[in-house]
């Protein structure tokens, strides 16, 4: 622990920190936010539970970390202003906190705190930070903040409630000079601390993840609804003068599209719709003191201009739904007029295809007629090609007699001209023989050689 000395004494660097956890029958949490609220280990510490008279075993938790404990007591109360008030007096700490038992601290969240404190050397009455929301039936935890957080308190009053309340450390001068907490509100004690205190004191944010706020059906936000919407209202018209701010405005909004969601029928989807679109176009004020339009403040618009006149230059810089839907309906003439020509052409085509068929079954039909002499061909040219074999086979076999005959007229042939030898050859033999005797008979004179 750094300390500095004052004269003879020794006094802590770490200014003393009075934290309270109002709780009522919380048990399933508090233990876990007890925890993170220890495990800072904060040198400068008081910590004091005020139960509201639990009957869920939430007693046995804090008994089981009293030695830790400044104060706690469980008693009914008047509500979580009175207990959370009557906590703080328990105490005597410089700065001052609340942790309800459903939220818990993240690790390092009372040391940016302190860092915070120390080069602001005492300017500053109100720190918030950024944080995390865990959805409790998801197990999903989310940024609360998009980007660098910042304050304003005109973003306050006519925007929502950006500040996460358990990241939140204040002076208790601060508190008690504007009045503490405000009894007889139920939902919005802690909006309403912020914009009195961000009215008359200085305000700065810490870049350092400081609280996780959980969700869950039974926790005030979810259960609140219009009631919630109604406190809020009436908190803002002391501050903003009018009945409805475009903060407010978003509030109900989606306090009316989670009511749609609880049925599935065809015109609450159409609300729904509806709902978003009118969300996005409220949204659009918002840019007065946040740039992107997303209700949590930056720098980079700030002036010295009025609210007023900074949320009627957004509006006016802004294409409005009205202009989107007129140039929306341009664009529908302009398409019906396409669309009557495409549909015109369309019928001209379809005319053109009908003629195309007429014509493609006519065609079809003398293909089918060719088919069928060309079938009818097929089978003649077959019957033909059997015929043509059939004498071919003929032929064949007539060569071949051919071929034998042709064999016995030349074997025949031959034995005709042997016998017309000998036949030649008998006849000399027998003119020989003739010759002979009639010489012999003396009828002839053998001839002289």
């Amino acid at each position: 622990m750094r300390k500095r000395t004052d004269g003879s004494s020794e006094v802590s660097m770490w200014p003393k920190l009075t934290v309270v956890t109002p709780s009522l029958n919380q048990a399933q949490f508090l233990e876990e936010a007890i925890s993170s609220v220890l495990d800072q280990n904060y040198p400068n510490l008081e910590y004091v539970i005020m139960d509201g008279g639990s009957t869920d075993g939430s007693i046995e938790i804090i008994r089981k970390y009293e030695k830790h404990l400044t104060y706690w007591t469980s008693s009914p109360d008047k509500g979580q202003a009175d207990a959370i008030t009557r906590g703080f007096a328990q105490g005597s700490g410089e700065w001052l906190a609340w942790l309800n038992a459903d939220d818990f601290y993240l690790p390092g969240a009372f040391k940016a705190f302190q860092e915070a404190f120390e080069q602001d050397q005492g300017e500053v009455s109100l720190y918030f930070g950024t944080g995390e929301v865990l959805d409790q039936e998801k197990g999903v935890r989310r940024k609360f903040w998009p980007h660098s957080p910042s304050f304003s308190v005109e973003a306050l009053i006519y925007g929502v409630d950006y500040i996460m309340q358990p990241t939140t450390f204040f002076k208790k001068t601060a508190f008690e000079a504007v009045g503490g907490l405000c009894q007889h509100f139920h939902y919005v004690m802690d909006y309403d601390l912020w914009i009195r205190i961000g009215r008359q004191f200085k305000v700065e944010a810490i870049k350092h993840p400081i609280a996780c706020s959980r969700e869950h059906p039974a926790s005030k936000t979810a259960t609140g609804r219009f009631g919630r919407w109604l406190e809020i209202q009436k908190m803002i018209i002391s501050y903003a003068g009018t009945e409805l701010t475009p903060g407010l405005l978003d509030y109900l909004l989606h306090d009316v599209y989670a009511a749609t969601k609880e049925t599935s029928s065809l015109i609450a989807s159409a609300v729904r719709r509806c709902l978003l679109l009118t969300l996005r176009e409220n949204a659009v004020v918002a840019k007065a003191f946040c740039s992107a339009g997303d209700w949590f403040p930056d720098q980079s618009v700030a002036s010295q201009e009025p609210v007023e006149t900074k949320m009627r230059g957004a509006a006016r810089s802004h294409k409005s739904f009205f202009d989107q839907f007129n140039d929306l309906q341009r664009d529908l003439n302009r398409a019906k007029a396409d669309a009557l020509a495409r549909l015109q052409n369309a019928e001209r085509l379809e005319r053109l295809l009908k003629e195309s068929e007429a014509d493609r079954a006519a065609r079809l039909a003398e293909i089918e007629r060719l088919g069928k002499q060309l079938a009818e061909s097929e089978a003649d040219r077959a019957a033909r090609l059997a015929e043509m074999e059939r004498v071919g086979k003929q032929l064949a076999e007539s060569e071949a007699d051919r071929a034998a005959r042709l064999e016995v007229i030349h074997r025949l042939e031959t034995q005709l001209s042997v016998l017309e030898s000998r036949v030649r050859e008998l006849e000399a033999v027998r003119n020989h023989v003739m010759v002979r005797l009639l010489i012999k008979l003396q009828l002839i004179r053998e001839p002289k050689i």
